[in-house]
């Protein structure tokens, strides 16, 4: 059997590109040996890996990357040599430079899979330092992947001037939420956001579109579960919702361990996003037959939601058109049951037996560009 590693940079936090590396090694180790290497683990786990994948942590506590630049180069290299690993997967740019310098000293393959959209730089003020770091890690992905592997076709497009093989490959469904036909509860007079607490979720919309929704419509309130580790953030929006005389109605919940459960309970999915990769959340919504409405950023959203169809795709950053098109779907009862109706009709490239399909496939290919005997 062919043995496979994903390196995730923790498995502490629960977001998405840990949930994706969850369920992407339990559903490869039915094919492969399977390992999963974290950056730092301390134990507290957010994401349980199925008992038949190996987990190796480079340490137990955080540490900068830059501490971590030579020895944890070292400690990949020499994990990935005891263990005969012919195939290494990353999951996301928050691993740093770490895996592109192992690529450059090792014979294991390498797979770097984007996990966010490659224009999130252009929401942050760099340093020097930082857009350093950002144009030579640009540069390695170009050259030192056998394969990057993106999420949308938006962001494939980035790669297509690279010297590196490029795919695109959704996240997959979690079947569980397949299992059972999802039912849909019109009466729920309750919108709901699922997303972590920083400045990438772009609270700061939400509220302003809460004060429009809200006060027009007494009878409805906002949850948003998520949790996060920007306390100064978390504060501003805090103070914001207070501000806005939305203490009460727009909710930050705190985190949840059982989000798969919460879409029952609502009747509106929201995304405020200023990036993302592939949301999983508006996904998940879909698949528990949610009407979701969501800025139309460069990358995700448009892939998941049929615009009119199933939700609403609104120009990015225009909380006053987000207002209305939720305000849209509250008036009209009838209408929210027409787009979760809807909701899978789109579906089956997320299912998890098509994306596996296209990662056994790429596999087999980076094996035999390896050398190695690809999987029949």
């Amino acid at each position: 059997m062919h043995k496979i590693a994903l390196m995730v940079s923790n498995l502490c936090t629960l977001g998405g590109t840990e949930r994706v590396t969850a369920n992407l090694s339990q559903a490869l180790s039915k094919w492969y040996e399977c390992h999963v290497i974290t950056l730092w683990n301390d134990g507290t786990y957010a994401y349980q890996l199925d008992p038949a994948v190996h987990l190796f942590n480079l340490y137990q506590q955080k540490r900068r990357l830059r501490a971590m630049a030579v020895d944890g180069t070292l400690r990949i290299r020499k994990y990935l040599k005891e263990q005969g690993i012919e195939v290494l997967i990353v999951v996301g740019r928050n691993n740093g430079l770490l895996p592109l310098f192992v690529g450059l000293c090792s014979s294991t393959r390498l797979i770097y899979c984007e996990h966010n959209s490659v224009s999130s730089w252009r929401f942050y003020k760099e340093t020097l330092k930082q857009r350093v770091h950002r144009h030579l890690l640009q540069f390695l992905l170009y050259h030192v992947p056998d394969c990057v592997v993106t999420l949308t076709e938006k962001d494939l497009a980035f790669y297509k001037d690279a010297s590196v093989r490029s795919e695109r490959i959704y996240n997959a469904l979690d079947d569980k939420l397949l299992a059972e036909k999802a039912v849909y509860h019109p009466e729920a007079k309750k919108l709901l956001t699922i997303a972590r607490i920083d400045y990438q979720k772009g609270l700061e919309y939400m509220v302003k579109v809460a004060k429009r929704v809200l006060v027009r419509h007494p009878d409805w309130i906002w949850d948003v579960w998520g949790g996060g580790d920007d306390a100064p953030y978390e504060r501003k929006i805090k103070s914001l919702i207070h501000e806005n005389g939305l203490d009460g109605r727009l909710q930050l919940k705190g985190a949840s361990s059982c989000a798969y459960d919460l879409y029952d309970q609502y009747g509106v999915f929201v995304l405020t996003s200023r990036y993302e990769g592939l949301p999983m959340v508006l996904l998940e919504a879909k698949a528990k037959k949610l009407p979701s409405v969501s800025f139309d950023i460069h990358s995700g959203p448009s892939d998941i939601i049929r615009d009119g169809v199933d939700g609403y795709l609104v120009k990015p950053f225009d909380v006053d058109e987000m207002a209305e098109k939720i305000s849209d779907l509250i008036e009209h009862p009838a209408l929210r049951q027409q787009f979760s109706d809807a909701a899978w009709g789109n579906l089956d490239q997320f299912r998890e037996e098509t994306i596996i399909s296209q990662w056994i496939e790429l596999i087999n290919d980076t094996l035999k560009a390896g050398g190695g005997n690809p999987l029949d």
